[in-house]
């Protein structure tokens, strides 16, 4: 099984999780994640931790397992959710106009 610190998961997009690339802030650095997500046309979610970034994702026919995605994506975004795993974040960054809601997880 995956540690759960090591991966990540795009709901209603990937249908298993996805492993963090090298280039992940180690495990005792503080990590503030900045997430970007755009949605539209050619929906996008991109996350960087302390400033490095980790995921640079199109949503798409050939980055999704889930054919509905597109129900999901095209639409604006309300909520963001986190799985909590310790020493997996110290903050976070959604932007000043952000109208996301963090909640539950993931």
């Amino acid at each position: 099984m995956q540690d759960q610190q090591d991966t990540y998961k795009i709901n209603n997009c990937q249908t298993g999780l996805t492993k963090f690339p090298e280039n992940m802030p180690s495990t005792e650095t503080a990590k503030v994640w900045s997430i970007l997500v755009t949605t539209g046309a050619q929906p996008s979610i991109k996350v960087q931790v302390n400033g490095v970034e980790v995921i640079n994702v199109l949503i798409s026919d050939d980055t999704c397992g889930y054919s509905n995605w597109r129900n999901y994506w095209t639409q604006e975004i309300d909520l963001l959710g986190f799985n909590s795993w310790q020493g997996g974040f110290s903050g976070y960054h959604l932007g000043i106009y952000c109208k996301l809601g963090i909640g539950g997880t993931l």
